[in-house]
């Protein structure tokens, strides 16, 4: 798929994690250009997970806000794994992302 994303379109993403190949597929559930989208699991191995994405102009750079909302399946079990690794895990994930975006926003191949 080339260009962006919007309302109601479906991605779908493929990864390795914990020494697995997962895949994750999300919609497109909010998107309020240019300040928001949110993006919603609709396969993948978490039980829910919701990724919200804010965007705001704070003294004339953007600020981005990652808001996410997960839980994994297994109850009791899943719970206590979302505590003492995903979270951390994940937080670990965006921010990598973030700095990568940020490299690739700020160089100057991309202001040309």
């Amino acid at each position: 798929m080339e260009g962006l994303l919007c309302a109601n379109e479906e991605v779908t993403w493929s990864a390795k994690h914990f020494g697995f190949r997962m895949k994750y597929v999300a919609r497109i559930t909010a998107f309020e250009r240019p300040t928001r989208f949110k993006d919603t699991m609709t396969k993948g191995m978490f039980k829910s997970f919701v990724h919200d994405h804010i965007f705001e102009e704070v003294s004339g750079k953007t600020k981005v806000t990652d808001v996410l909302v997960f839980e994994s399946p297994f109850g009791v079990i899943g719970k206590i794994v979302d505590a003492l690794i995903l979270r951390n895990y994940l937080e670990r994930l965006i921010e990598k992302r973030v700095q990568m975006i940020r490299t690739v926003a700020e160089s100057e191949a991309w202001s040309k």
